[in-house]
Order: C-alpha cells, then structure tokens, then sequence
C-alpha cells in the first residue's frame, strides 16, 4: 500500500505539470512549446517531457487499481493530456519515447492487440493535431545535419562502447576520466 501511495505522489506531481501542458498545447493549437516548473530538473522541454513520458506507465498501472470507472476515465483523460502534453514539448526524442512508450503500455495491458492498435491510433490523432511547425521539426530526426541530433548519436555510440568495453562496473561517477 505504501508503495501504491508512493506511485500517487510521484505520478501526480509530475503529472500535474503533464495535464496543465496538455490543456496549454489544446488551447494554443499546439503552435506554443511547454515547458517545466522554471528553476526544476525538469524546466526544459526536454526534460520535462521525458519525466512525463516516465510517468505514462504509472499512471496506467494506478488507473488498473481504480475501482471507480469515473476515476478511471479521469486519470485516461490526465493521461491523454499529458500524451498533449509531451507532444507540444516540441522534444524530438520524447516524440520517439512516446512512440515506444504507447506500443509497450499496448503490449502490457489485459489485451494487448487491440490496446496496441488503439493506443498508436491515439497517438496518430494526437500528432494530427499538431501544427506544420511540429511536424517541420520533428522531420528533422531523419536528417543527420542537426546539432542536436549528432551529438546525441555520438554520445549514444559512446556509452554502447563503454557498456561494450566495461560491462560490470561502467564507468562509475566519473566518466571525464582520461582513461574512460
């Protein structure tokens, strides 16, 4: 139970943010970016959208445990406005965790064929409703001429070579070493 109440805690602070950007997103048409709580961990776009994304799947186990069908439809709803939410991000790589994240809570529900159908037509409505903007920007994950994307592809190639080379300890809590 105390676990349980632990998920609440965690899936409703963050949540909250999720639900507010969502209802920002629907009302801006999605032309605005959302951002996190300023002077947070989670004040970028970036991050805030991988913090909701995280939060997905406990919000679905919590709504497995409501008894209530009204609660049960609210927390669908506070998740579909943090899917609104991680969307108006603008986040490039939330916009690919959201792809995996919605085919795994498909995959892991009571009847994961048709969840996993619904939850990616969820999402395909979702992304319909995104402005030209979003969808300029989010095209830019198959051109390898971004910054951003180049830097995350060689810290990607990094950490495999390190997982590689070093596969028990890592590399520890100082990975600026010479020697990693």
């Amino acid at each position: 139970q105390q676990i349980t109440w632990l998920v609440w805690v965690i899936a409703l602070s963050v949540g909250i943010y999720g639900i507010k950007g969502g209802i920002w997103t629907v009302a801006t048409g999605g032309s605005s970016r959302v951002w996190g709580p300023p002077g947070s961990f989670i004040e970028g776009n970036n991050e805030l959208a991988l913090a909701l994304t995280l939060v997905l799947p406990l919000m679905f186990f919590l709504r497995g445990e409501l008894k209530n069908a009204m609660a049960r439809h609210l927390m669908t709803a506070a998740m579909i406005f943090i899917g609104f939410s991680i969307l108006g991000s603008h986040s490039r790589g939330a916009f690919l965790a959201i792809i995996v994240m919605a085919l795994f809570l498909g995959l892991k529900s009571s009847r994961p064929v048709l969840m996993s159908v619904l939850t990616i037509s969820l999402l395909g409505l979702l992304v319909a409703f995104m402005p030209d903007n979003w969808s300029n920007r989010m095209a830019t994950i198959q051109s390898h001429e971004d910054d951003s994307a180049q830097s995350r592809l060689k810290t990607w190639r990094m950490i495999w070579n390190l997982a590689l080379h070093r596969p028990i300890n890592g590399a520890g809590f100082d990975i600026a070493t010479p020697e990693i």
